[in-house]
């Protein structure tokens, strides 16, 4: 599920590491018996790979949807309340600069285009809608501010998670953001608008199509990005999933299917098919290692796939 992957792929632990005060005191109440949902959050004392690369000498960012770094001080607006309220206005202002902190004090220099939750969590039914042009134009904003040294950027998307009706995800008012309204949607080719006819001269057709090729269109406008800024020659990209494309909360296909990939210019000496078994905390460790980063390995549960990338181990 969410949460605890999350935390597995952005501190290279097991979830049931997690020292938020959550998660410990249920442990107490079942006896010490760690019980991982969406129970498990990243705390201001805990290590994690923005740390471990702002430490480095890099410029760290993130952008997009939470679920996983503790946040103190966020409050859970009525679902129905007003927009245009003041104490409305002042609680999603607060929640903004909550959010911002708490990222900061994670590790990340910048932290932008932020949901707490998914849509329908953060509290607002006004607000409860997608705006991955939101997200993405933080990212390339991050970029192009960047590129000049080197830089981690963490884009984790609300799509294709619910809602997925076309009214209050691709199709929906493009000045929504779970921080209120913008005064102009941002402009992030191609435009949403052109989803639906894309999708039927491709001849794909199914539930949440538009929402998943909406995010395609923000991994092509983040590699586009690189490239006009110059550095895509020179940066490794990771596309994965917290869980299940069709499912999740299941040991089944259903739930633990997911897409996941490694991707820099040239390729890996890998071979085609690489028969071995990796997991989310082998990520952080993996990247350390990739980018020249020293680190102790007894840090992680996790442990560096770059022997397998490289072709130097068959994964046995």
């Amino acid at each position: 599920v969410c949460t605890p992957s999350r935390y597995a792929l952005l501190t290279g632990n097991y979830a049931s590491r997690a020292t938020n005060e959550t998660f410990l005191s249920r442990t107490v109440e079942d006896g010490g018996q760690t019980v991982v949902y969406f129970n498990t959050k990243i705390t201001v004392a805990d290590d994690n790979v923005a740390k471990r690369f702002k430490a480095a000498g890099y410029a760290t960012g993130a952008v997009g949807k939470n679920h996983v770094i503790e946040v103190p001080g966020f409050e859970t607006l009525p679902y129905m309340a007003v927009l245009d309220e003041p104490e409305t206005q002042r609680r999603l202002a607060s929640n903004a600069e909550v959010l911002r902190e708490a990222y900061q004090a994670a590790g990340f220099d910048y932290a932008e285009a932020l949901y707490h939750g998914n849509p329908d969590s953060d509290g607002i039914r006004a607000l409860a809608s997608h705006n991955q042009d939101w997200i993405t134009d933080a990212a390339c904003t991050f970029i192009r501010e960047q590129a000049e040294g080197p830089f981690l950027l963490y884009m984790a998307t609300t799509i294709p998670h619910g809602p997925i009706n076309d009214a209050r995800s691709w199709n929906a008012d493009p000045r929504i953001t779970s921080n209120g309204m913008l005064d102009a949607p941002p402009d992030v080719p191609p435009a949403r608008e052109t989803l639906p006819a894309r999708l039927r001269e491709a001849g794909v057709e199914g539930p949440n199509r538009a929402n998943v090729l909406w995010l395609d269109d923000a991994v092509g406008a983040v590699l586009e990005q690189l490239e006009q800024s110059g550095v895509r020659d020179n940066t490794l990209v990771v596309f994965v999933s917290d869980h299940g494309t069709a499912a999740k909360g299941s040991v089944y296909s259903r739930g633990t299917r997911t897409v996941g990939m490694i991707w820099r210019e040239g390729g890996f000496g890998v071979a085609d098919p690489l028969d071995a078994a990796v997991t989310l905390p082998d990520l952080a460790p993996t990247l350390l290692d990739l980018a020249g980063v020293e680190y102790e390995p007894a840090d992680f549960d996790g442990q560096s796939m770059r022997v397998l990338l490289d072709g130097e181990a068959d994964g046995n």
